[in-house]
């Protein structure tokens, strides 16, 4: 993760939830219970289009759907591997 000029709020808050997923991680370590936590790109939507990011700062806008699908493969690769005991 590297914040990037322009984006500090959706940077502070990325960091947060990430420290966040970590610390709740490991309380539930034992619990039978994963967290999963999922660094996902800028989606594109209406919030993101008014951003003056782009391409030239490396922020590129991935359509919904794809990140939907990413994490649903992240999700099904993960239960794939505890039921098969890893």
């Amino acid at each position: 993760m590297i914040g990037v000029q322009l984006y500090a709020t959706y940077a502070v808050t990325k960091a947060g939830l990430a420290r966040f997923g970590e610390a709740l991680r490991r309380e539930l370590k034992g619990e039978g219970i994963r967290v999963l936590t999922a660094y996902r790109g800028v989606i594109d939507m209406p919030v993101t289009k008014s951003n003056r990011g782009g391409p030239d700062l490396d922020v590129l806008r991935e359509p919904a759907s794809a990140v939907a699908d990413a994490l649903v493969g992240g999700i099904e690769t993960t239960m794939r591997g505890r039921v098969s005991g890893n």
